[in-house]
């Protein structure tokens, strides 16, 4: 021990033992919250992964409801032909042929619709990389 009760080295070091404490405290908090934050981005990083096979199925799903109504709109315009070439029909029939036709043409633009919305999502998020 030097004069005034110190050590004869505590000249020598830039801080004091209540400096250092209060530093590692700070760090402590420091690597508490990084580590809070690693979890936080874990989680969101789970739920990113869960939307995209989510967009990646209602994609697969769109495009399934797509085909089958091109095909129906399809088959519309074929019974409309023929019964363009076959000359006379009832109104009734003319109008249910109409309808359906009106219908199909709704449930392809609400199909776009939602193929262009899932697409905007499925922009947000990244793909996987692939290894």
């Amino acid at each position: 021990m030097s004069k005034n009760g110190r050590q004869w080295w505590s000249g020598w070091l830039p801080a004091t033992k209540s400096d250092l404490n209060g530093i590692k405290e700070t760090l402590d908090k420091i690597m508490a919250t990084q580590a809070e934050i690693v979890a936080q981005l874990k989680d969101v990083s789970q739920g990113l992964k869960d939307t995209q096979a989510a967009v990646t199925s209602l994609q697969t799903e769109v495009g399934k409801v797509g085909t089958e109504t091109d095909s129906l709109i399809k088959q519309v315009a074929d019974l409309k032909a023929i019964i363009d070439a076959g000359g006379t029909i009832t109104q009734e029939l003319q109008d249910a042929v109409a309808d359906v036709a009106t219908q199909a043409a709704a449930v392809k633009s609400g199909i776009t619709n939602v193929a262009t919305a899932v697409q905007a999502v499925d922009d947000k998020v990244p793909d996987a990389p692939t290894t």
